[in-house]
């Protein structure tokens, strides 16, 4: 699950991802425009450059035209050239002015981008007060950059000091934020680095209990909760013994179970497009996984099936295009599915930090101050009814004729119909253990396949996983080696992490 991995996230200070390109375009014409238009000395100036650094940098995310990334540089830089020491806002662009720094650095490995991007963000904290109510923001990105630049020297002193950045930021981060998720699967990257150069168990440990925390935030974005769980599962079945200990496995079962039911609610309209296949495969992965592990809890082939079988719903069209999975229900109850549609949509986006949001003080006062955490508490409360909304529109769908099953495993009935013209073999090879699971009219049964390989099968597929005709050959292999456990006369159908 690479993704899942290895990702540590950063927070941008305006995020308009959920912008077609065609109104990021208009987006930045119209900043274009309100720079040319107002004089170099004129108080709203910083505020346009910013604004356009700011488009120009997302729509660098979505084409990866390096000459976007170049022009948000420097308009964020003249931003901040240009403001006073004491504005407000000067704060705010410098920190955006570091994320696109950083960006570039992930871009070409220029450590002097580092380098600046990691000194604008120590300046940040040492001059804005404690009570700033993005702080717990820029502790989260100065942890990142250090991180990244631990990855590239090597000097530990830099990793703990992001660890440092990374637990200050999340005990001033409220309980019931929708950004805790995302800072704390950072601190347990962080942590899990330290482990893989300390061996230190502690570190992992600690990883793992932040990673449990961030997926039990019901307001934060559903696909950086799955992560969470993701990341902890990951270390409890592979990395926090040297050999499968059963004690993990049931750990990481419920944990699994949950997060690969919420799978379905997941979208993808806010991910960078370049990014959504990529959770594509770690969705099903995540799903194969879950089911991998609830096989060796000792629980039943019908649950395992169940679980896989949710990983498989989630298609190409239903992660890409986020309404073909309700296409049913728009048809027959139209004002449930818009609602919940966008219910889903509202609480699967990033949530922005107080920064992007506007403030009517022109001076940094007390005043400016508790207007911004009035902004913020008014967005959690709002975060949290759209979490609470969601469940309960969920349930009513539910009590629909025809809607039981809307988003949910299936009932075994409907999986033994499925064998009706004969038995079916599901096979899944994952790097927890391989097995086949069999579907027949009367019950699903599973046959343990020690040896299918899944490095094999990853090595197999190689970089032709998406050749229709590679995938053939693939299943001919794999049944070449399921007739020697005794699979015969039967259909096949292949699953993998």
């Amino acid at each position: 699950m690479h993704r899942f991995s290895t990702t540590l996230v950063p927070t941008y200070a305006s995020d308009i991802s959920e912008l077609d390109l065609e109104d990021l375009e208009t987006a930045i014409t119209s900043a274009k425009q309100a720079v040319n238009a107002t004089p170099t000395d004129h108080p709203n100036r910083a505020s346009w450059l910013n604004n356009l650094g700011n488009h120009l940098g997302n729509r660098y995310e979505r084409t990866r035209n390096i000459e976007d990334l170049e022009a948000a540089i420097t308009h964020a830089g003249q931003a901040v050239k240009s403001t006073a020491e004491d504005h407000p806002d000067r704060a705010s662009w410098l920190n955006n002015f570091g994320v696109h720094l950083a960006t570039r650095y992930e871009r070409t490995g220029d450590l002097i981008d580092l380098e600046v991007a990691i000194t604008h963000a120590e300046q940040l904290l040492e001059t804005t007060p404690e009570a700033h109510p993005d702080r717990a923001l820029w502790l989260n990105n100065l942890g990142n950059r250090l991180s990244s630049r631990y990855e590239r020297t090597g000097d530990l002193e830099d990793l703990n000091t992001a660890i440092t950045h990374a637990e200050q930021a999340i005990k001033i981060t409220p309980q019931d934020h929708p950004n805790r998720t995302t800072r704390l699967n950072n601190l347990g990257l962080h942590l899990r680095s330290r482990y893989e150069q300390t061996g230190d168990l502690e570190d992992l440990e600690a990883a793992i209990d932040a990673w449990i925390v961030s997926w039990s935030v019901p307001t934060a974005s559903i696909l950086e909760r799955i992560q969470g769980a993701a990341y902890a599962s990951d270390a409890l079945v592979f990395r926090l013994s040297s050999s499968l200990s059963p004690k993990n496995i049931y750990r990481a079962c419920p944990i699994l179970h949950d997060a690969t039911h919420l799978i379905p609610l997941a979208t993808s309209r806010s991910l960078k497009r370049e990014d959504q296949q990529q959770i594509l495969r770690d969705l099903h992965g995540l799903a194969s996984l879950a089911a991998a592990v609830s096989l060796e809890a000792g629980q039943s082939p019908l649950e395992a099936l169940r679980l896989h079988e949710l990983g498989r719903s989630i298609t190409n069209s239903q992660l890409l295009d986020y309404r073909s999975d309700i296409s049913d229900l728009m048809d027959q109850h139209p004002m449930l599915a818009k609602d919940f549609d966008s219910l889903r949509q509202e609480l699967d986006s990033p949530f922005l930090p107080m920064e992007s949001l506007s403030d009517p003080f022109g001076e940094a006062t007390s005043t400016s101050m508790d207007y911004r955490r009035q902004r913020q508490q008014a967005a959690i409360r709002r975060r949290k009814k759209v979490a609470k909304d969601l469940d309960d529109i969920l349930h009513r769908i539910w009590q629909q004729s025809g809607f039981q099953s809307f988003l949910r495993a299936e009932s075994e009935e409907y999986f033994l119909s499925a064998a009706q013209e004969g038995p079916i073999v599901l096979l899944s090879a994952t790097k927890l253990r391989s097995d086949a699971i069999l579907l027949t009219k009367q019950h699903v049964t599973s046959l343990p396949l020690p040896k299918l390989s899944h490095a094999l099968v990853v090595e197999y597929l190689g970089t032709n996983a998406d050749d229709n005709e590679v995938k053939r050959e693939l299943l001919e292999w794999l049944w070449s080696r399921c007739r020697t456990a005794g699979l015969t006369g039967t259909r096949l159908l292949s699953q993998g992490s």
